[in-house]
């Protein structure tokens, strides 16, 4: 299994970084995150919204590769880049992820509705 890594979402307008996370899996995180932005309102999803409503949408950076402890170093990450004045649209400060986030069945449908659509690129 591959290691994880710490990612940031960029403004493809300004290259100013908008989002840290951690994943496995780069691919499968970033059309997780383009899909679902149509059906919530958090201020991630409105700003990657704007976006694709331009025409455009988030460029995914890898930080770090093959991090031991991923939930320490994605906290350090939003701790640095919000003490440097980077306005990240993270809802936490990072390290706990959705694990036990419930959902409904119409939420579920709903998200993997939304997935079937996304394709990714590289940028």
């Amino acid at each position: 299994m591959a290691g994880w890594k710490i990612y940031a979402l960029k403004d493809p307008r300004d290259g100013d970084i908008r989002y840290i996370g951690r994943t496995r899996d780069e691919r499968k995180r970033y059309q997780l995150h383009v899909a679902p932005s149509q059906l919530t309102n958090s201020h991630k999803s409105r700003w990657i919204r704007q976006l694709l409503s331009l025409g455009l949408a988030p460029i995914l950076e890898i930080l770090e590769v093959d991090v031991p402890d991923s939930a320490t170093s994605e906290r350090a990450w939003i701790s640095r880049l919000r003490a440097s004045g980077h306005r990240l649209t993270n809802g936490t400060d990072g390290g706990d992820g959705a694990c036990g986030m419930k959902v409904s069945a119409e939420t579920r449908a709903k998200l993997s509705a939304a997935r079937a659509h996304v394709v990714y690129t590289d940028t």
